[in-house]
């Protein structure tokens, strides 16, 4: 016996009425829905044809508490039926069958006790439909030959989230994706480890791309990270990018009153007064990634990028 709240809940697959009849998938026999709440259903890619099979396993009676206080009553589950069901991207349509009915319409979203059903969310995701779309489905439940609803549920915890293939915008100075999960970025043509983040510091000139659940992203190529936009009006920075030490050297023997080096967040990793037209930082023991260095001298501060690798 199950308690007529869980019965409820089971009932979500009941969506709504249409001509197409799934089958339910016969590797589930327990009561319950499937794929259930914490599976969720699957997410959809545009222009690609989306296609979720639910399969609802409905039981045969429950137990309710008709006097409060007093154990409960086990009653028969006579159907469970959607009454509403809101929140599917435009143009999708459902549809709801149980070949198990014995007097209630098979291909109407009503599910007799005892019997297992099925439901189908078709469509086809447009660019305009990209987001996650929360679905919201209204339940009654007749138990115990009873003419009206035993019981109303409102189940909210469902969704359906669509996504595109990823783009590549830039900053000038970190690579991000266009989709906030499960990115695998990539250079030339292989996966960069480790880098799964919606947005990447890249270490190397050459082709990115990133990967997301509906495909890869077109090229993004980079032939700008070097030396070459380091050459300040004032001062050089090289090697860039550093492994182990970096040199910072006036172009015309201007003396450097002051350098700091700053993180891509702003946080402060050196700070030094060498009061010399040239400078050499140890930068070993930092993290990879990129960094900004400020030089101050009698023309100014100028800031200068450099990658660490």
């Amino acid at each position: 016996m199950k308690k007529l709240l869980l019965f409820m809940s089971f009932s979500i697959v009941a969506i709504s009425s249409a001509n197409a009849q799934c089958v339910p998938d016969p590797a589930y026999t327990n009561v319950g829905i499937y794929p259930d709440s914490a599976t969720g259903f699957s997410s959809g890619c545009v222009g690609v044809q989306y296609d979720q099979l639910i399969t609802n396993v409905v039981p045969a009676d429950t137990c309710v508490v008709v006097v409060p206080g007093f154990p409960c009553v086990t009653v028969s589950i006579d159907s469970i039926k959607i009454v509403s069901f809101t929140g599917l991207p435009a143009g999708f349509t459902y549809s709801c069958y149980d070949a198990g009915n014995s007097t209630s319409p098979p291909d109407q979203c009503t599910y007799e006790g005892g019997t297992i059903g099925c439901a189908a969310i078709t469509g086809m995701p447009t660019a305009g439909e990209v987001g996650i779309h929360n679905l919201v489905i209204t339940v009654d439940v007749y138990a115990g030959g009873q003419t009206s609803p035993q019981g109303t549920e409102v189940i909210d915890w469902y969704f359906i989230e669509i996504e595109d293939v990823p783009t590549i915008s830039t900053d000038g100075y970190t690579l991000t994706s266009s989709i906030p999960n499960n990115n695998q970025w990539h250079l030339d043509g292989s996966p960069i480890s480790g880098a799964t983040g919606q947005d990447h510091i890249p270490l190397a000139n050459g082709t990115y791309t990133v990967e997301g659940n509906c495909g890869m992203s077109a090229d993004f190529i980079l032939n700008d990270l070097g030396i070459d936009e380091n050459l300040v009006s004032n001062f050089k920075l090289f090697p860039n990018p550093a492994n182990e030490v970096i040199t910072v050297r006036s172009n015309n023997d201007v003396m450097i009153d002051e350098i700091s080096v700053r993180s891509l967040n702003g946080h402060l990793v050196h700070t030094s007064a060498p009061l010399s037209s040239v400078q050499t930082i140890d930068v070993n023991r930092l993290e990879n990634g990129i960094y900004f260095v400020n030089v101050t001298s009698s023309k100014g501060t100028e800031t200068i990028r450099f990658v660490k690798k």
